[in-house]
């Protein structure tokens, strides 16, 4: 289990490859995470230091296996879009859009 009690993140290449790997994700909805995280669907989503939330949400995981089973396999489908070809195609597609002659 990955744990991201964080106040700030841009981009947080740590979820990706949190996410990649199959690590079911604990953490907070800030900056690129809500970008990123769906609670219920392929993370927990917890409050900025809510302890008692972290706690419930690590032994929601940790004693409910179908849970952690669903939440690595849409993690991993999620993560598996980050690839360098579909992330360079989406920066061209960018572009290509607000190229003006």
């Amino acid at each position: 289990m990955f744990v991201l009690n964080t106040a700030y993140e841009g981009f947080s290449h740590q979820l990706i490859e949190t996410m990649a790997v199959g690590t079911p994700i604990v953490t907070t909805s800030v900056g690129g995470n809500a970008e990123l995280m769906r609670h219920e669907d392929n993370a927990l989503i917890v409050p900025l230091d809510g302890v008692e939330e972290i706690a419930t949400a690590i032994h929601r995981i940790l004693s409910d296996d179908a849970l952690a089973t669903r939440l690595i396999k849409k993690a991993k489908k999620d993560a598996s879009t980050f690839t360098d070809t579909a992330m360079l195609d989406a920066l061209a597609s960018f572009f290509s859009r607000h190229n003006t002659p």
